[in-house]
């Protein structure tokens, strides 16, 4: 089962599933960035579950790929973004 795009983060019981759009959305970044940062930390967001990947066409001219997460997949990349942010942004201090 997976959420559409306009739910929102709350309410997740354990085995709902909750789309990169969504995701997306709530931390107000792009989907490219999410859809990259799942990639990046695949193998320790597996062994919190399984992740899907579908294509939708319907979205823009191009094929996007959309992932569907777990609650607590969910809260990982939500940390994993905000560790990316502030190291980008401790980065751009130093120069």
């Amino acid at each position: 089962m997976t959420t559409s795009p306009e739910k929102s983060l709350i309410n997740l019981s354990d085995n709902t599933t909750i789309s990169s759009l969504t995701i997306a959305g709530e931390l107000q970044t792009t989907h490219e960035f999410i859809i990259d940062l799942t990639n990046e930390h695949i193998n320790k967001l597996k062994e919190f579950g399984e992740i899907t990947f579908e294509m939708d066409l319907s979205l823009d001219v191009e094929p996007t790929e959309i992932a569907s997460i777990n609650y607590y997949q969910t809260i990982i990349l939500m940390t994993q973004k905000f560790k990316t942010l502030r190291l980008s942004r401790n980065s751009h201090l130093r120069s």
